[in-house]
């Protein structure tokens, strides 16, 4: 592997604690947590019967705070420029998104140098810290690892403690590169919103006159539709100079008649009509072409 780009990508798992009594996951224990309740992903991981194994998954839902000076969805409440404005959960944000408004804007974070991190504890000696950086999105944010057996990705050695037994190793996301072979960051980014299902064309209305039914089906005609009409109209044409032709005039201008009634009948759609045509009851015989 030449660069750390070539590395395996990984994301962070969270754990999961008790606030007032309710399971609630988080990424490490906080202040909020009811003492002694937070256990990390590692240890849900292993325990299928955990009350909290559910939050042992991708931190990419896991609920954080809000500034309240900024309106910016927050990790930390050092993040804020007013620190007694941040509201410690709010069920809007989480650890990648704000879903106060319809289009989800993505959480951003703060920067060590030119590396995204969860926090300022993550610089390195000479590296200044920027509490917030429009870039840092949660799939930028570099992390390191609790060493259980495996390098789960955590934010910090907090994640990696358990009630009851010794602390995990941590790893900063430089040693997981260089130990594990794996780059640590947050989560990804969720995907965008599912498209609205596009609208079915709207029916293409009946078509009706007093020779023929005709109906479009899913955007075109059938072929026994289509070889109906035109025999009906066929005949609707013929017949229609047949009649002009027995309306001339003879020579010694007595007027033809139409003495008897020829009805037709027209097999259209399945369904079958009948129309009724003027007309002598042998065409053939009493056309007359008119000079």
């Amino acid at each position: 592997m030449s660069t750390y780009e070539e590395l395996e990508l990984r994301v962070g798992y969270a754990g999961g604690c008790y606030v007032k009594g309710t399971a609630t996951c988080v990424v490490q224990p906080e202040d909020y947590c009811d003492e002694g309740t937070f256990v990390p992903a590692h240890y849900t991981r292993s325990n299928s019967g955990h009350p909290l194994r559910y939050c042992a998954g991708d931190i990419e839902d896991v609920v954080i705070g809000r500034c309240g000076d900024s309106g910016k969805c927050s990790n930390l409440q050092s993040r804020c420029e007013d620190q007694s404005s941040f509201t410690v959960l709010d069920p809007t944000c989480t650890t990648t998104q704000d879903l106060s408004n319809e289009y989800g804007t993505f959480v951003t974070y703060g920067k060590c140098g030119d590396r995204c991190v969860w926090s300022s504890d993550d610089c390195l000696e000479g590296e200044a810290y920027i509490r917030d950086n429009p870039e840092c999105t949660a799939d930028k944010v570099q992390i390191g690892a609790c060493f259980a057996g495996n390098a789960f990705c955590a934010v910090g050695q907090k994640s990696c403690t358990q009630p009851g037994l010794p602390d995990e190793p941590f790893w900063t996301h430089q040693e997981v590169q260089e130990t594990v072979g794996a780059n640590c960051f947050l989560s990804r980014l969720p995907g965008p919103p599912t498209a609205s299902p596009v609208a079915a064309p709207p029916t293409v209305g009946t078509r009706q006159n007093n020779i023929v039914t005709a109906s479009l089906n899913e955007g075109g005609f059938q072929t026994g539709t289509l070889v109906a009409i035109v025999a009906v109209v066929a005949v609707a044409v013929g017949i229609v100079i047949g009649m002009s032709s027995v309306y001339c005039k003879r020579t010694d201008e007595e007027a033809w008649k139409v003495e008897k009634q020829h009805t037709l009948p027209v097999e259209d759609l399945g369904t079958s009509e009948r129309i009724e045509v003027a007309d002598s009851e042998n065409i053939s015989d009493d056309v007359v072409i008119c000079e």
